[in-house]
């Protein structure tokens, strides 16, 4: 059973909160960068917080017939963990086989400076994989950290984050730290002292983020040239500005573009574009083509409701929408129920709801592949594929 306290893994509530707060950011225009406002987007946004609650609820009522999945027992954590270590064998392989391809590692370039940076690190593809079996071990690891003291995960999911840090990609070690972050919500609520603890570890992201942001390129990122515009952020250290432009820029362009007007193309190009592989996207889709029109070129990030709504209309994308929220529902009242490897789904499914804002997460194969990639390994563990002796006796199913 859960301990009392707060339950910050709810995704109805998370979809509340991430939204109603960035909408308010963005309309406070604290650069005076201008505002404009949407009566549609503004219905549609409402339109999803209240489905969210009324779909949660479905979904939660539905599970109640359902007994409860029992946990992993001693042999099958055991096993869990020497797979993990496996996995992260191969993850290392593929690591080490991308920084050779690459020439190096962003950090590394940007200690020696040289002309390089975090845009030059990667291999087509194989990057993508290797994140998302990052982002699953990364899981698996916090999965069995909470299980038990589990000093092996813990040094694991160090290394792991140690290895995203190297690459000075904001966006993928972003990703990584909520994905673990969403399976520890499912398993632990927060109390007042974990409650500090995340907000101290808040304060360390942004002022880390913003130091990223300052020296992740030769030249800069570019971003500092906002500090000419008057705003109280002005003062305080550059990590602030540049979380508050992330947070706000994306809902801003969204309702820019849609009071600008936005013709619908009526089929699914936008929306399906990080579905396909990198080798082969270019060759399908024109390059570097954002969704909708931009505020400014600088900020070009427009939310996960873009693509819906420049393939299908404001109307459609709300429709859409309320499917991924029937989806992340089902996965969290299972996770709920005691199913630990829909805890470990939750993990990517946690990033990409937190990340709504910003960016289509939903929409990626890193995120499609990881439940397939997850029920694999339950149906490893649960197959009796576990290097053990053989055994004559069947293991009991649990209920469904």
């Amino acid at each position: 059973m859960l301990k009392r306290g707060l339950d910050l893994g709810r995704p109805d509530l998370l979809f509340l909160l991430i939204w109603a707060g960035t909408t308010w950011l963005a309309y406070q225009d604290l650069y005076l960068m201008t505002f404009d406002r949407s009566t549609p987007i503004t219905l549609l946004i409402g339109f999803n917080i209240v489905s969210f609650f009324v779909i949660y609820a479905w979904m939660w009522r539905s599970g109640r017939s359902t007994l409860p999945t029992p946990p992993l027992d001693d042999e099958q954590s055991a096993a869990l963990q020497r797979l993990t270590l496996w996995l992260l064998a191969g993850w290392t392989v593929l690591f080490i086989v991308i920084v050779i391809r690459s020439g190096g590692i962003p950090l590394w370039w940007r200690l020696r400076h040289q002309p390089k940076s975090y845009v030059d690190f990667g291999v087509a593809t194989l990057s993508g994989f290797a994140n998302m079996l990052r982002a699953l071990i990364f899981a698996l690891c916090v999965l069995l950290a909470t299980r038990r003291r589990n000093a092996t995960a813990l040094v694991i999911a160090a290394l792991l984050i140690v290895s995203s840090v190297l690459e000075m990609a904001r966006a993928n070690t972003t990703y990584l730290l909520l994905c673990g972050l969403g399976v520890y919500l499912m398993r632990r609520r927060i109390r007042a002292k974990a409650i500090a603890a995340l907000a101290l570890a808040a304060v360390l992201f942004i002022l880390a983020f913003g130091w990223t942001e300052k020296n992740r390129s030769p030249g800069g990122s570019g971003g500092e040239a906002i500090l000419k515009y008057p705003s109280i952020l002005n003062g305080l250290p550059y990590g602030v500005t540049s979380v508050y432009l992330y947070l706000t820029t994306p809902v801003s362009n969204l309702y820019y573009s849609e009071a600008h007007g936005i013709t619908p193309l009526g089929f699914p190009y936008f929306s399906t574009q990080l579905i396909v592989p990198t080798v082969v996207r270019d060759r399908i889709y024109v390059a570097h083509q954002y969704p909708i029109a931009l505020r400014r070129d600088s900020h070009n990030a427009t939310t996960f409701y873009s693509p819906f709504v420049a393939d299908f209309g404001v109307a459609a994308a709300g429709l859409l929408v309320c499917l991924i929220q029937l989806a992340v529902s089902y996965v969290h009242v299972k996770g709920r129920r005691g199913d630990e490897f829909f805890q470990v789904i939750y993990g990517p499914l946690f990033a990409a709801l937190v990340l709504s804002f910003f960016f289509n997460y939903f929409l990626t194969l890193g995120v499609l592949l990881f439940a397939p990639a997850a029920l694999a390994v339950r149906w490893w563990l649960r197959s009796g594929a576990r290097g053990a002796p053989p055994t004559t006796t069947a293991r009991p199913q649990p209920p469904r």
